[in-house]
C-alpha cells in the first residue's frame, strides 16, 4: 500500500490528480488448499475477496466502502464512460460510474444477480 501512496503524491505535485483515474486491484484466485485444491482454474467462489481501490477526485467521493458485485469487464465501459466516449451496446460490462456515484441501476443489479446463477 505504500507504494500507491508515492504514485498518488506523484499525481498530487505533478497536477494530475483531479484529471486521472487510479485504480489498483488485488486479485486472489489462486487456490492453496481450499477444497483440496492448489490452482486458480475452477469456478468455486474462492474464500478472498478482492481489493478495489479507486481515487478520482474529479468523479468519485473519497472514503467509500462499497460492496456490490463488480467485474474486470467493467473497467473499459467505465473509462469510456468517464472519457464521454459512447460505450458500444456488444461490449460486455457496466460502468462502474453509477456505483461509485452512489446508486445502482436496477437493470445492472439484475443482471450481476443472473451471473451468480
Amino acid at each position: 500500500m505504500e507504494n500507491i501512496g508515492r504514485v498518488l503524491a506523484y499525481l498530487d505535485e505533478q497536477g494530475f490528480a483531479e484529471n486521472t483515474i487510479v485504480v489498483y486491484i488485488s486479485i486472489k484466485v489462486f487456490y492453496l488448499g481450499e477444497h483440496g485444491w492448489y490452482d486458480k482454474r475452477f469456478c468455486m467462489k474462492n474464500p478472498f475477496p478482492c481489493l478495489l481501490v479507486i481515487r478520482y477526485p474529479a468523479g468519485v467521493e473519497g472514503g467509500q466502502v462499497r460492496d456490490e458485485l463488480v467485474m474486470n469487464l467493467d473497467f473499459a465501459p467505465t473509462f469510456l464512460d468517464y472519457a464521454g466516449v459512447d460505450i458500444p451496446e456488444d461490449m460486455q460490462g457496466e460502468s462502474m460510474r453509477t456505483i461509485w456515484g452512489g446508486y445502482i441501476c436496477p437493470r445492472v443489479e439484475k443482471k450481476r444477480i443472473l451471473q451468480l446463477l
